[in-house]
């Protein structure tokens, strides 16, 4: 029999595979936002597009406090309880940003969603790459399932937004 390589057993892996689902659903969160922020508070509250513009930027602004602030509390707190809090507060915040009734709290839910997500695709990769041979396949699946996440979401959530309007359909993005 032939041996198998560490590429193969990664994708084996229950807690390689496990991780990279983690990273996935930060990639997808990401995706959704990337694509659908600046559209969703266009068309769900007819404002400029310069509007939009700005709240896709506070959602960039929000990720980038998240990853240079984030490493002092990953220090204090450990990974994955800051894990778990990044994925609550991300899906907190895209939920205000899909349910919200006006534009300022909108904002707010974006806000929260950048903190939130900042971190999750860092925290995972970190805690998939772990010790010890393997670590660069280890990689590779998490970063294959985050990327995939991060090119299909946008436009299966631009098909469900057909059907439920923008800020609606990234509630996807939450389940």
């Amino acid at each position: 029999p032939r041996p198998r390589g560490a590429a193969s057993r990664a994708w084996r892996d229950p807690r390689t595979v496990l991780i990279a689902v983690i990273v996935m659903t930060g990639g997808l969160s990401e995706g959704t936002a990337n694509t659908w922020v600046a559209i969703g508070v266009v068309d769900g509250f007819a404002a400029r597009e310069a509007i939009g513009a700005l709240v896709f930027a506070t959602f960039v602004a929000s990720m980038t406090v998240s990853r240079v602030a984030g490493t002092r509390v990953i220090d204090r707190f450990g990974r994955r309880p800051v894990l778990v809090a990044s994925t609550a507060t991300a899906v907190v915040g895209l939920a205000l940003f899909s349910l919200a009734p006006a534009l300022p709290l909108v904002v707010v839910g974006v806000v929260a969603w950048g903190l939130g997500a900042g971190l999750v695709v860092p925290i995972g990769m970190a805690e998939v790459t772990g010790h010890g041979p393997g670590a660069a396949a280890r990689v590779a699946v998490a970063s294959a399932l985050s990327s995939s996440a991060n090119l299909v979401a946008p436009p299966v959530i631009g098909i469900v937004a057909e059907q439920v309007g923008v800020r609606h359909a990234a509630l996807c993005a939450a389940a």
